[in-house]
């Protein structure tokens, strides 16, 4: 009995999917720059609290649809974990008054 053994063609990588950009998620009309720059005034090293908030009101006020964590903590990594920014977005009906204040500033 004679067994042969053929090599295997090496498999392809697995895909891994694409971050996108958190300029991605900035509305069109509205100048990217100008945002990430107001933005970052805000937010860098502020507590991932006020970096939730901050996102929020910008959603609110209609320049920036909700972006991903992976592309927040790209741009912003002052968010810290996951569950931070998942937190502060599922009670955003509890930080009303922060989130009005913040919307005159963007």
């Amino acid at each position: 009995m004679t067994i042969r053994i053929t090599p295997r063609a090496d498999a392809p990588a697995p895909r891994r999917k694409k971050v996108s950009s958190f300029d991605n998620f900035i509305i069109g009309k509205h100048d990217p720059a100008r945002l990430l720059a107001s933005l970052h005034t805000i937010i860098d090293s502020k507590s991932p609290k006020v970096c939730a908030l901050t996102l929020l009101a910008a959603i609110e006020k209609g320049v920036l649809t909700q972006p991903t964590y992976k592309a927040v903590r790209e741009e912003f990594p002052e968010i810290g974990d996951r569950k931070n920014y998942a937190y502060y977005l599922s009670r955003a009906d509890n930080y009303r008054k922060e989130i009005a204040s913040l919307l005159q500033n963007l």
